[in-house]
Formats: C-alpha cells, structure tokens, sequence
C-alpha cells in the first residue's frame, strides 16, 4: 500500500501555498506587453524523467563537442563515451557554434593524472534532403586516487574509452529516413578498495602465501548501437513513427581474467500511430518489443543455471499504449494507459498510467503534471553507462514501476528570470541499488593461471517509495551573465532490507548510495573587454549511505565538488580552454570504495573548419 510520512503532507502543503501565492500574483498580470522570456517552457520542460532522477546517482555527461547548425544526430544516441570520474555536466567550451557554418569540429584536452579528452566530428553531406555525418571521441585516464577507507593505500583509476558512429538521414516525400550506428572500445580497470581488505581465496593449503592485489587488471567491453527509423512529416491525416534499434556489449572477461565473458544483444522495435479526430482531439498507441539474447562461452566456470539466476536469461517484453490528446486555448493534456508484460524473465504484467497536463493560466506562468510507469530496462548495455564496475556475472533485474508521477510549477518573475517547483512521487519494484564484493582469486588448477582481478559490485533488490521536493532557478543576461541553481530533496521509504541476488538481506532498511540532498549551482560571466569567459559550478550531495559485504552500513562522505572553467576566444573558428576540477581537494567516493579523482586540471582548444 502507498504510505506518505506526515512530513510530507507538511511539506507538500507548504510547496502548494507557494505554488497559489506565485499563481495568484501572475494572474493580475494581463499587460501582453511585457514579451516576457519565457525560456522555462523550452528549458525547464515537464520532463519527468529530468526532474525525478530518483534510482541512481545523477546522471553525468562527457564533455559533447559543439555542433554546427545542423543537426548531427536525428535520434536520441547514447553518450559516446559514458562517464567515469567527473559527477558534473561539462561546460560548453565552445559557444556559438551553433550559428557556424563550418562542417567540422575537434576539441582536444589534456590534463594532468593523464586525462585526455578527444571530440572531433564532420558533417559530409548537408542539403535540404540529406545529411551524413561522422563523429569520433576518445577519453583517457590514468591517474592515482586516495581510498577513503585506508589513507596509506593508493590506486589507479584506469580508463581508455574510444568511440566512433555516424549519422545519416533522409528526406522524401512525407517521411525521414534515419540511419545512426557507433561503437565504442571501453578498457578499464576494477580499482575499487577491496572489504576491508580481505580475500576469498580458493586454496586446499591455507598456508599459501597471501597473493598481491592487482589494481591493474584490465576489463574490455565492446558496445555497438546501431538504428533505423522512419518518421512521417506531421500532417493532419496518419502520422507515424518506427524504429529498429539493435545493441550489443560483449565482456571480454568473466570475473576472472581467464575466462571469457557472456555477449548481450538486443533487439528493440518500437513505433507510435496518431491522428487527429478533429481540430483539438487527436488518438493514436506507442507500442514496442524488445528481446534480450545472452550467450555464455562454453568454458564458463559456472553452470547455466547459476547465471541464470543472476539475470542472465533470454526474454522478451512487450508495451502497449493508447492514448487520447486535448488541446485548449491554454492547456493540453494527454490521458492514455500503458501495459507492460515480460515473458521468460520476471513474468510480470505491469499495468501504469500516462498522463500528461499542462496548463497556462497567465503568460509567464505553467502548471503541468504528469503520471507515468513501466517496465525500466536495465540491459546489461544500459547498465554499462550507469555504473561499468558491476561484477559481469551479473545482469541487473528490471525494475516495475506502477507510478511515476510529478507536479509542478513554472513560471518567470521578471524578465529572462524563469524558476521551476516541483513534487514528485515514485513506486518501484524491485528497484536496484549497489554494494561492494569480495575480490575473488583461483587456484591455478581451475583457470590457466593464477587469476588476481578487482574489486567490483554487486546489485542489491528492495522494493521503494520515494518522494521528492525540488526546485530550480535560471537567470541569464544576454550573453553576459547566467546563473542557475537547482536544489532536489529525496525521500525514500524502503519496504524491507535489499537483498541481493542470492535472496540475502543486507543488515539495514536503507537505500545505499542513494542522496539525501542533491544541489547544482552554475554561474558564467564575460568579460565585456576581453574575449575571455569564465564559468564555475558546484555540485553537492549529501546523506549518502552504503553497505559493506551486507553486513556493515557506512556513512558516505558528502560530496562538496567545485570546478572552474575559462574560454578564450580568438576568433569564430578557434578557442582555448582552461578546465580546473575539484578545487576544495576534496576526497569522496562516487561509488562506495570508488573514489573520484582529486584536484586536477585540463587545457584545450576547439577548433572549427
């Protein structure tokens, strides 16, 4: 049953007096002659899934080389290369590129603990019927990291990630043809500090010699995307929608180095129909099939079964979704139901709504509220750009969520001032979280060497309810001066202690790795005399909490992440950057015995031709 502690309803209350008070000031403002900036509806859109991050840490991204006006991706591709050390989103080293017409781009760092990043990428064909375009990025790092859990004990952080895609599209007639396709190489080390450092060991003679810990074994993942889609131009009469998407990620080892690891491939086929009924009623269904095909190699230590177990098995998950739309003169909602049904996995149906409002009262104010569920996919290929140091053995369940709602208020004081509130409550199943492993070795008799690998994580399962309060804030003067700050508290109600995969409950009713508070503040200024910007943000987390081998609940340290950034730019075509990151030195760990790096720096340049 969905429960709300009384502190909810307090705060809820409070959040709603605020939303009437806003709504009963803008109300009396009917002048259309103020032209306010109404930048919230395009940059604080009601995306529920940007304002509800609510099973994971928050989402990260690698530095995105700037485009140029057209557009290099026609549907929406996965980060090239997933995040590793940075919590922040990165700074746009390269404004204005958009309104470029050159074709191509390359921006290149280089930093200290041996971080290098790459970006470059050319656009071949461009007209008004096609485009072709062709990216590449590299990352690179190699530096040493302090553990929290012993100061005298130092490791590396080892990341070489190397991707390359491309883009195509096509128009004809009343449809676009579009075609994307990338691969990326992702070598990294398992550096994590072991339990308390202590080894599981697989030795008949317990007076062997203790084996050395090996931060330096390296795991291989090969990720290939590829897509084809079909989309009609928006009409009047039938308007349709179909893609074919195909992932694969392929482990080069097991958890041990000398056996291979298992290959995922998926097969996604979704699409959307819709009409219009009339002038302000419309209808149509998304639907979708997505298969999940794993194989083991036949020299896997471990019996089918037992990956099995683990997630490792075939199925397949089928969504359909009719829905109705309305359009008013200030409003247009969405009223639809969607069911989810897994076959060959968990076996479940999950029913959930879809609702979506939106309401525009006055000009500069939008009320919108949306209900949403399903079946999360946490394919081994997804999990990947998530967290990369969860043990291979594993595949993570897929979560259910029955509910998935939020409510908010946008609206903008002055002019180009726009802030956004927001509640939102969450019901999931099987919801996953993480715990670190015992670092594993094997006698020499088993594999065909002694094997010395890791320190990777485990998933642990608890059903969850989770509200959230939130806020945010953006203010920009022409393009001089901006500021943003957003600020999110979470709640989680968890029904009992998480357990892992083998049905184990951990010691204690909490959400590890999970945040209290989450806080991102964002301030760019340009000089006016001088072709220089500078840019500076904080990120801040706290009430993080983890487990220790299930047993041992641990305080994190709360993350205080500060970083600055200056641009200088010579002319359209060429610029320099400077990049200084975690200027506090501070020490945390972004998951629990993975710790970010300390203070280091980059210098780059970004170049168009």
């Amino acid at each position: 049953m969905i429960q709300l502690h009384s502190n909810h309803y307090v705060m809820a209350g409070l959040f709603w007096v605020v939303t009437a008070f806003v709504f009963s000031i803008q109300a009396q403002d009917k002048n259309p002659d103020l032209q306010r900036e109404l930048t919230l509806e395009k940059e604080y859109s009601p995306n529920l899934r940007d304002a509800n991050k609510l099973n994971r840490l928050p989402d990260t991204k690698e530095p995105e080389a700037p485009k140029t006006q057209v557009e290099f991706s026609n549907y929406t591709l996965d980060p090239v290369i997933p995040p590793y050390f940075q919590k922040l989103g990165a700074i746009n080293y390269f404004p204005g590129f958009a309104d470029s017409n050159q074709r191509g781009y390359l921006t290149a760092g280089f930093g200290t603990l041996l971080n290098i990043d790459i970006d470059a990428g050319y656009q071949i064909l461009q007209s008004e019927t096609d485009r072709f375009s062709i990216f590449a990025s590299h990352r690179l790092s190699n530096g040493q990291v302090s553990y929290l859990q012993r100061d005298s004990i130092k490791g590396k952080m080892k990341i070489n990630d190397n991707g390359i895609g491309m883009d195509f599209s096509h128009r004809f007639g009343k449809a676009i043809l579009s075609a994307d396709a990338q691969y990326t190489y992702s070598a990294f080390n398992y550096y994590g500090f072991p339990p308390e450092w202590q080894l599981f060991m697989y030795f008949e003679d317990e007076d062997a010699p203790l084996p050395e810990y090996n931060f330096s074994t390296n795991q291989v993942n090969n990720l290939l995307k590829t897509h084809l889609g079909l989309t009609s131009i928006e009409t009047q009469d039938l308007n349709y929608r179909m893609n074919l998407t195909y992932t694969l990620l392929k482990h080069q080892s097991s958890d041990v180095v000398e056996v291979a690891g298992k290959t995922e491939n998926r097969m996604i086929l979704d699409g959307n129909l819709n009409t219009h009924i009339n002038a302000t009623t419309g209808i149509g269904t998304d639907a979708a099939i997505k298969t999940y095909f794993y194989r083991m190699p036949d020299d896997l230590r471990y019996d089918k079964s037992f990956l099995k177990f683990r997630g490792n098995t075939n199925y397949v998950t089928f969504t359909v979704n009719p829905y109705l739309t309305f359009d008013g003169d200030v409003w247009d909602v969405r009223l639809g139901v969607k069911g989810d049904i897994q076959l060959g996995g968990k076996n479940k149906f999950v029913p959930s709504p879809d609702i979506r409002f939106r309401w525009r009262p006055s000009d500069p104010v939008l009320l919108y509220l949306t209900a949403e569920g399903g079946i999360q996919d946490n394919s081994a290929y997804n999990s990947y750009y998530e967290n990369r140091y969860v043990n291979p053995l594993y595949r993570i369940t897929d979560s259910r969520s029955p509910l998935d709602a939020t409510l908010g208020i946008t609206f903008s004081p002055i002019n180009a001032w726009g802030v956004d509130l927001f509640s939102g409550y969450r019901w999931v199943k099987d919801e996953h979280f993480y715990s670190n492993d015992w670092c594993y070795y094997f006698p020499a008799k088993e594999v065909t060497q002694l094997s010395k690998v890791g320190q990777k994580i485990l998933p642990l399962y608890a059903d969850a309810q989770v509200f959230q309060l939130g806020g945010s804030m953006k203010y920009q003067y022409q393009d001089k001066f901006d500021f943003s700050l957003k600020l999110i508290y979470n709640d989680w109600n968890i029904t009992e202690n998480p357990k892992d995969a083998n049905g184990s409950p951990i010691s204690e009713r909490i959400a590890p790795n999970q945040p209290v508070f989450t806080g991102d503040w964002n301030m760019g200024y340009k000089i006016s005399t001088l072709p220089l910007r500078i840019n500076l943000n904080y990120h801040l987390e706290t009430g993080r909490k983890a487990v220790e081998m299930g047993s041992t609940v641990i305080r994190m340290k709360d993350i205080h992440d500060v970083n600055a950034a200056a641009l200088w730019t010579f002319n359209e075509n060429l610029s320099v950057f400077v990049r200084i990151n975690n200027l506090l030195f501070q020490k945390y760990d972004l998951w629990y015995s993975h710790p970010a790096q300390g203070f280091n720096g980059m210098i780059g340049v970004n170049l168009k031709f």
